[in-house]
């Protein structure tokens, strides 16, 4: 998890950072399902890489 959140803003300067975040999410859900991660704190996380996501794109939008 720390590699590949650590990997989004690299990603971000050759212009994949989307795909680091999805691999982060993916981390995330298989932290809870191992419950190795409280559903509370789940939800605020997946929160935050949902926005990150949404800033992301709209700043690619803005370069295309």
């Amino acid at each position: 998890m720390r590699r590949c959140s650590i990997s989004v803003p690299s990603n971000i300067a050759e212009g994949a950072g989307r795909s680091s975040l999805y691999e982060l999410q993916t981390q995330l859900i298989i932290s809870k399902n191992l419950k190795l991660l409280e559903h509370v704190d789940f939800i605020e996380l997946e929160k935050e890489i949902i926005e990150i996501q949404k800033m992301i794109y709209t700043y690619a939008q803005r370069f295309r």
